[in-house]
């Protein structure tokens, strides 16, 4: 995928645009993609193939986020976000399990390039203590005028909606909002 360091298309070939654009090279053997970050089975009583009208609905999505360096996302996902990590075979791939949903956190030279949310974490009415708690590790809110919106400190409130969003080192934009 030109400048990202995984190339999911091909299991067994790592791809760098720095090395070479064409060039193979042997992996390790890995853990397959749903050993990390979680199951393909479809939902209890549901056609057991992914065809038809049933295509993506009934399989869990996992949300990929592209960051620059992976020793300064560790560093954020685990420790300031408190997120469970994932093992993975690749340094410059880092899994973590966020409730019964699993994100990616991936390497690549267009990390932060997204100028809208990438993840959002449903926390219900522990919100306010959550925005109080990131502040307290550094993380900085964002505000953003939007029709029909009002703010309450880092919060934005649109009828029973309570959304704050912050970004990531890399300037990938996240969001936990009351549900």
């Amino acid at each position: 995928t030109g400048g990202d360091r995984l190339n999911m298309g091909q299991p067994d070939c790592l791809r760098t645009q720095a090395a070479a654009p064409n060039a193979c090279f042997e992996r390790p053997a890995a853990l397959s993609w749903v050993e990390r970050f979680g199951t393909h089975d479809v939902l209890p009583g549901s056609n057991s193939k992914l065809t038809g009208g049933q295509m993506l609905g009934d399989v869990e999505a996992v949300a990929t986020i592209a960051v620059k360096d992976s020793a300064t996302a560790r560093r954020f996902y685990e420790g300031t976000l408190g997120l469970k990590p994932i093992p993975t075979d690749e340094p410059s791939v880092l899994g973590y399990k966020s409730g019964s949903s699993s994100i990616m956190v991936y390497e690549s030279q267009f990390a932060g390039s997204n100028k809208a949310t990438a993840a959002t974490w449903v926390v219900g009415d522990e919100l306010e203590d959550i925005v109080r708690d990131l502040k307290e590790k550094g993380v900085a809110f964002e505000h953003y005028d939007m029709p029909e919106t009002t703010h309450k400190g880092d919060v934005h409130i649109s009828g029973r909606m309570r959304v704050a969003w912050f970004k990531d080192p890399d300037g990938n934009i996240l969001s936990i909002v009351n549900g």
